[in-house]
């Protein structure tokens, strides 16, 4: 989009087609966030736009919130060597300097993310934009010590993080 953000006015005023084309991704590999979403417009503030993103999150069962969780990729993981990343998830990781780790910091993470992954049975996932390599590594490691239902809510809330990111990305909010 470069620097020029949409407009609540050119969002109201887009095409289903565009809409989803170009929000289709807040969600990592959601479409279905997004055509839901779609279909409540016009909305009144941008605001009400990222409150929906995360409505619609937060009101998943929690079998449908695991599968919001397996859309995200792993960090460092195969799918980040494969260079197959979202556009999205790709400048993200790019920003927290996940593409600079050391040999080291990778066989550390990726040992916790294999942990954690077994464990939960999907990945582990954190706003990397809010965090460093380093706390990202604190993050899983400590994080590998929650319960799954307690671990469930935490990895939600990223996603939302990660998707108001995504938004304010693409959005005006003045």
């Amino acid at each position: 989009m470069g620097e020029t953000k949409l407009t609540i006015e050119e969002i109201n005023s887009m095409s289903k087609i565009e809409f989803c084309k170009i929000f289709g991704n807040i969600v990592e590999h959601s479409s279905e966030a997004t055509e839901a979403i779609e279909e409540l417009r016009p909305f009144e503030h941008v605001s009400q736009l990222e409150n929906l993103f995360c409505n619609f999150i937060e009101y998943l069962d929690d079998s449908e919130k695991e599968i919001i969780l397996k859309n995200h990729p792993e960090l460092t993981g195969e799918i980040y060597n494969e260079k197959i990343l979202t556009t999205e998830s790709q400048n993200e990781q790019k920003i927290a300097g996940i593409n600079q780790m050391t040999t080291e910091e990778k066989i550390v993470f990726n040992n916790f993310n294999k942990l954690y992954k077994n464990k939960y049975s999907y990945p582990f996932v954190i706003c990397v934009r809010e965090n460093s390599i380093a706390s990202i590594i604190s993050s899983v490691e400590s994080r590998l010590k929650n319960p799954r239902n307690v671990e469930l809510g935490i990895a939600i809330e990223e996603v939302k993080k990660i998707s108001k990111l995504r938004l304010k990305d693409l959005v005006d909010y003045s």
